[in-house]
């Protein structure tokens, strides 16, 4: 029964064409002349069309052979390009010289949106009344340090593997600024209901208690004379002078308070309010399309499709290029990174969970996803995603403690079905510090990469983490700019080796400069897999820029690093026996996996 599903869904795929990258059109947006065909099919894995986790898609691997596919040229009707099977990672054709590059996500107009939606100003009302204004200048910092080390510090600054100066053959820089593109409609229905996505879009569907102005007010008296039915129930304002009770303040308040109700259920509210005019709602509804649309974008690239000319950070194109398109093997968003947003309800400043859709599209492109999150909030929404699925194995390193947003990801949360143990929880102490998070960090990622041998790594980098973040408070995480990217740089080093793919996105983080200084010390420590002193290149102090006087007194690139001293025993023994629990729930969770893995293996020989 399974093998006759299987070749019946083969032949309804081979029916159907694929499309080209120059088909697919953005809403209100104009068409690609050189652009990338996202999918519509970013849903999560689990649905009734997947087949069985870790069974190969084709009957003739069950011999240990891969279908041959002969090539069709343009004189059989078809593509030049060689078909590619579906869950197969496309490879660099040997003698060809596509250099290996890092694909950063970002333009003056998605920061611009960016900081519309969610920013505003030091000091007075931002420039958007309606805006969230819980980022600050955070994305302009942050862009302004990227579009530096993008077209000034690395095609300046590099270095030849001896150490020296190459100024007349300097090496080619690893970094490619591509401006993002609106998702649409239809790949944001892949994860969240169409029903919450028009609330957000055109705002709460409440029916009208107020009837029209003719039922309101009969103009005719003798209508009114011989019905007197018509009369009864009628509602009359004074604004119409036809005399009568003014139940407009009543019908009024019914109406707000369905409104209200609907928003709260869908969790438009306090943290996630939904703009109450139009013009709010539109810039909020572009927002969520950006950052879906980026991150997509981003897996898009990881997944080999094609991209035109590399573009600077103002959306213009650079200097033209006549060697091969590169190999993208990491992505960055730091726009993205919303893994609070679940199927029909926002929360803790995320609308979208762009994070959702672009593990369901790495999954059903290229394989099995890994997601970490180092988010100092646990990452509720992607875990609920994800729950049943052992497609996409979910770890956060997150702080759970009681009244702590969002009272989630406690390490008895494991999965469930066919889930169950692909879901890993390690609540880390509090107040912990590099020299501690660092090594858990390293220990996880390779643990659960040797059990779970993933195609894609998706990690979510929250800079919230930091000391004294002014949203968290010194109940916190106290990390450095210098912890967290080495975070970054061990993902970075570790799937470059493993020839697997890393999206990294963004997070919280509500200290403007701090948050812009780790993006940017991050930014560079996911080039290390392709220049491993990427790192180390970075000068001590911040360049000279449009925003530099915003990072003072102290200009350094890095924030100041937090020494663990001065705990009590009692505290002590607390941080100690909570990171033990959390290494020994990894380690049975690695080995877990790696048994069931195991037994996939056996089964398909």
């Amino acid at each position: 029964t399974y093998w006759r599903k299987q070749n019946m869904l083969r032949r309804e795929k081979k029916k159907r064409p694929l499309p080209e990258a120059d088909e697919f059109v953005f809403d209100d947006e104009p068409p690609l002349t050189v652009g990338i065909a996202i999918p519509l099919d970013v849903r999560p894995p689990g649905s009734d069309e997947d087949p069985p986790p870790g069974r190969p898609d084709d009957r003739a691997h069950r011999h240990g052979r891969p279908r041959r596919r002969r090539r069709r040229t343009a004189a059989d009707g078809g593509s030049s390009r060689p078909e590619r099977a579906e869950g197969t990672l496309s490879r660099t054709p040997a003698g060809t010289d596509r250099r290996r590059a890092v694909a950063v996500l970002q333009s003056r107009r998605y920061v611009s949106i960016l900081f519309a939606a969610l920013g505003g100003l030091p000091e007075g009302p931002p420039p958007n009344p309606e805006s969230l204004d819980v980022h600050g200048m955070r994305d302009l910092y942050l862009a302004a340090l990227v579009r530096w080390y993008a077209e000034d510090f690395l095609p300046n600054g590099t270095k030849d593997e001896s150490g020296g100066a190459a100024p007349d053959r300097p090496t080619p820089s690893p970094l490619r600024v591509i401006e993002p593109r609106p998702a649409s409609m239809e790949h944001l229905a892949g994860f969240h209901g169409l029903h919450y996505l028009n609330t957000l879009r055109d705002g709460p569907d409440v029916p009208d208690p107020m009837p029209r102005a003719e039922e309101r007010c009969p103009s005719d008296a003798s209508t009114m004379a011989s019905d007197p039915a018509a009369v009864k129930g009628t509602i009359f304002s004074r604004e119409d002078n036809c005399g009568g009770p003014d139940n407009t303040p009543s019908a009024a308040a019914s109406s707000s308070k369905n409104e209200h109700k609907i928003l709260d259920e869908m969790g438009l509210t306090d943290d996630c309010a939904l703009p109450p005019t139009a013009k709010g709602r539109n810039v909020l509804w572009t927002y969520c399309r950006y950052v879906c649309g980026a991150s997509l974008q981003a897996a898009a690239l990881l997944c080999g499709s094609p991209r035109g000319p590399p573009r600077t950070a103002d959306g213009a194109n650079a200097a033209v290029d006549v060697s091969p398109p590169p190999n993208y093997s990491v992505a960055i968003n730091w726009g993205g990174g919303r893994h609070h947003a679940r199927r029909g309800s926002a929360g803790g400043f995320c609308f979208v969970n762009d994070a959702v859709l672009a593990c369901s599209f790495l999954n059903r492109n290229l394989g099995r996803v890994l997601y970490v999150d180092i988010d100092i909030h646990h990452c509720d929404g992607v875990q609920e995603a994800f729950y049943g699925s052992d497609r996409v194995l979910t770890c956060s390193l997150h702080r759970y403690a009681p009244g702590f947003f969002p009272g989630t990801g406690s390490a008895a949360d494991k999965g469930a079905g066919s889930g169950w143990g692909y879901c890993v929880n390690l609540p880390m102490p509090d107040n912990i510090t590099d020299d501690e998070f660092g090594p858990v960090f390293e220990r996880a990622l390779l643990s659960l990469t040797d059990a779970f041998q993933p195609s894609a790594v998706v990690l979510a980098v929250g800079a919230d983490g930091l000391a004294e973040d002014p949203l968290v408070g010194s109940a916190g995480w106290s990390l450095s700019s210098r912890g967290i990217s080495g975070c970054v740089r061990t993902a970075a080093v570790l799937c470059d080796r493993r020839d697997i793919r890393l999206l990294v996105l963004g997070g919280g983080g509500y200290g403007d400069a701090d948050t812009a200084r780790t993006f940017l010390a991050c930014t560079a420590a996911a080039c290390c897999g392709i220049r491993p002193s990427a790192l180390g290149e970075l000068p001590e102090y911040l360049p000279e820029h449009k925003y530099v006087r915003a990072y003072g007194p102290d200009i350094r690139l890095h924030t100041p690093v937090v020494k663990a001293a001065g705990i009590h025993k009692v505290k002590c023994f607390v941080r100690g026996k909570q990171l033990v629990d959390s290494l020994t729930a990894l380690d049975l969770a690695a080995e877990y996996i790696q048994c069931k893995q195991k037994s996939f293996n056996s089964y398909e020989e």
